[in-house]
Parts: structure tokens; sequence; C-alpha cells
């Protein structure tokens, strides 16, 4: 049987608002008052999206006192199939970091937000982790960032939760007496941004310990 245009069919009549009618698309408009759903937001998608890779495949000569972007961590929202950020809207990192004997003096984690993706984006957080020594460790962070308010004046909530290898207070710092949970709030912030992105980053102050991260992983939750 032969494909028939809707229009071409027995009895067609022009569709009004009041009528419902099942309609599959990938954008959202309007057709004689018919609203279409668009049926890729991410509130359909229970896994959300991530950053399409697991690893970062990245070993660092850290230069003393140098900021460092977290490779694959950059975090952006395809546009413009979703509409955007909300109120509520999650990013979620999980980054693992080894450092040689040579590092000492403190030892800091970053959030970038921007467009590029690198350390030339806005460095909102510059969160110490703890005072290196000189030994040997593997350090494994999670962080999440919280859309509280959208728009041009926005604003987000941070978390850090790091936990490492070595002994309480040796290699990356980290006092184990205690689970570390660091946080935050960023305000007064673009949040409207085309192709906003959201990264990691690291910074030795003193020392030039060889920082490797091996992977990362990101994803992004309730968006709009």
């Amino acid at each position: 049987m032969a494909d028939t245009k809707i229009s071409a069919l027995t009895n067609y009549t022009t569709p009004l608002a009041a009528d419902i009618i099942p309609i599959v698309d990938t954008a959202n408009t309007t057709t004689k008052g018919v609203t279409v759903p668009n049926l890729l937001k991410t509130a359909n998608l229970p896994n959300g999206l991530n950053n399409g890779t697991q690893s970062a495949v990245q070993s660092q000569v850290v230069v003393s006192a140098t900021n460092y972007y977290i490779t694959n961590s950059n975090l952006a929202l395809p546009n413009p199939t979703m509409a955007g950020m909300a109120v509520g809207s999650r990013y979620v990192w999980r980054v693992y970091l080894t450092k040689t004997a040579a590092g000492t003096g403190v030892f800091q984690m970053s959030i970038y937000r921007g467009t590029n993706g690198s350390t030339s984006d806005t460095q909102d957080v510059l969160q110490t982790i703890g005072t290196q020594t000189a030994a040997i460790d593997n350090m494994q962070v999670d962080v999440m960032v919280t859309v509280v308010t959208t728009g041009a004046s926005g604003s987000y909530f941070w978390t850090m939760v790091p936990r490492h290898d070595a002994a309480r207070i040796v290699g990356f710092g980290l006092d184990q007496a205690a689970v570390v949970s660091l946080s935050g709030t960023v305000s007064a912030v673009a949040m409207n941004t085309a192709g906003l992105t959201f990264g990691l980053g690291f910074k030795a102050t003193t020392g030039t310990p060889t920082i490797t991260v091996p992977f990362v992983t990101g994803n992004v939750f309730n968006l709009s």
C-alpha cells in the first residue's frame, strides 16, 4: 500500500487548538495551538548526559603556582537540543589523581565556568585540599555543582569530597581523621551564557610534583 498524505485522507479537516494530536518532534514548537513536546529533554533520560569519555589521560609535570585544567572535565550543555540549565540542575564529577614525592606545599582544586573548556575560563572556586608532603599518593575527588539561580546574575552551590590513600596529612595532605567535605556558594555570575561549560582544575603552590589524572567522569542532571 502506497503512503498517503494526511491531507489526502477522506474526511480530512484542519486540526483545531483543542484537538489532541500525537506528534513526535525533536524541538519545542506550537502548531495549530498544539504544543509539541521535546522528547529529548534530560528529564526523560534517567542517566543524564555525560562528557562522552571516561579517561583524562593527563600526566602533568607541574610548574609551581600554575593553574592546570583537567583534560576532559569540561561539561557543556548541548545546544539547541536542550533548553538549558534550570534551578536544581547538577554537574557531577569523579576525578582520580596521583602525585609523585616531589610535591610539597598547598594543593588546590578549581571549578571553572566559561565557554573555552580551559584555564581561560573564569576560575570561580580555588579550594585548598591539603598541604602536600614529599610522599607518593593517590586521591579521588567527588565534585558537585548545583544551580541555585539562573540568568545573568545566577548562583550555584558546590561541594568537594576528597579521599586519599596515604597516611593522615601525608602525600596530598588530607586529614583522614574525618571525611573531608568542602563546600561554598558562588553568587552574582552569568549562568545564561550560550555554550556555558563547567570544568575542573588543580594547582600546586610550591614544589614540582608530577600530577597524573588517569580518569575523570562527568555527568549533568536535571536540565530544563
